[in-house]
């Protein structure tokens, strides 16, 4: 399903920060407060589209989407023609904003909240986002992304339980941006976090809570023994790399963030979703066979579409890196 750029602004500078091409971090940046923040009216035939696709959810990303200064307006605009809503977000609320989303019923609201481990957040960030969790419960799902060789887990699955938080917990890798240098994991040190992903699986079975994974991993990284203990766990890996479709403040679409220099072209030339896929694939259809590392060419889960080589924009990286 797409994602709605509600605002490019955002109150957090995440070292690894996979938007950082689309993304303005104060209001003196360059980029005009027209174009910060999604209007109205083209919030309104981005609605449009999307249920002429037949989709019902309305994902909102940001920046931090809670930023744009009519969120309630359009948050309320969305609910009204009953579409679902999913928040991805920092947590970093004021109180209006937590008084607001405690008001929607959690069957109608899911905010997957990306929270940085402690020690890389403020006094004050820190107690911002736990009121959120206080006020906000089983309407959130605590994320986060891994750009640390040895990044700590624990705190999310402690949170989950503190706050009695939805029982999932989702997990991605930082990722390169293509044509702009930001920090990511490196792809060789994937294995080498494959056993901490095992072992915080174990953790969470223990308390019924379900581990899901964001696009990008290659199937490589994981022995047959953790790939069987991670289905046990119900925290089954995936091992895709499809065009998510985020949609930008001036109705322009890309790919994904990690490719979001690449191919973008303009909502309203298409009539529905499926064109908008069938484009992105039909262009990025050239990479697609090479993955992410030298042996991915040969290996048999790559041709039989089992695994997808990784995430792309190691890929595209290191095709025009190995040409220059």
């Amino acid at each position: 399903m797409p994602n709605i750029l509600l605002t490019s602004l955002c109150n957090r500078h995440c070292p690894y920060c996979f938007a950082d091409e689309k993304i303005s971090r104060t209001n003196s940046d360059t980029q005009t407060k027209k174009q910060q923040f999604i209007s109205e009216e083209y919030f309104d035939r981005v609605l449009d589209f999307l249920e002429d696709s037949g989709e019902k959810t309305a994902s909102f990303i940001g920046g931090e989407p809670t930023l744009h200064p009519k969120f309630e307006v359009i948050f309320e605009k969305a609910l009204k023609r009953n579409f679902f809503i999913k928040i991805f977000s920092n947590g970093l609320y004021n109180e209006k904003i937590r008084t607001f989303l405690a008001s929607i019923p959690p069957s109608s609201v899911k905010i997957i909240c990306n929270t940085n481990p402690p020690q890389f957040n403020s006094d004050s960030e820190w107690s911002r986002v736990m009121e959120t969790f206080k006020a906000l419960g089983s309407r959130i799902i605590l994320a986060s992304t891994i750009w640390l060789k040895e990044q700590p887990l624990d705190y999310l699955l402690n949170l989950t339980i503190q706050y009695g938080l939805r029982n999932q917990i989702r997990i991605g890798i930082a990722q390169p941006i293509v044509g702009v240098e930001n920090i990511y994991l490196p792809i060789e040190q994937y294995k080498c976090l494959a056993e901490s992903l095992v072992e915080f699986a174990r953790k969470c079975d223990e308390h019924n809570i379900k581990i899901t994974f964001d696009c990008g991993l290659p199937l490589c990284m994981f022995t047959e023994e953790q790939l069987g203990v991670l289905q046990m766990c119900n925290a089954p890996a995936v091992f895709h790399c499809n065009p998510v479709l985020d949609i930008g403040t001036d109705l322009t679409v890309w790919s994904c963030f990690p490719l979001s220099k690449l191919h973008n072209v303009k909502l309203l030339d298409f009539k529905k979703l499926k064109e908008l896929t069938i484009y992105f694939e039909s262009r990025l259809a050239p990479y697609r066979s090479f993955g992410s590392f030298p042996l991915c060419t040969s290996c048999k889960y790559l041709i039989r579409n089992q695994c997808k080589g990784g995430c792309l924009a190691h890929t595209i990286r290191s095709f025009h890196q190995n040409r220059i």
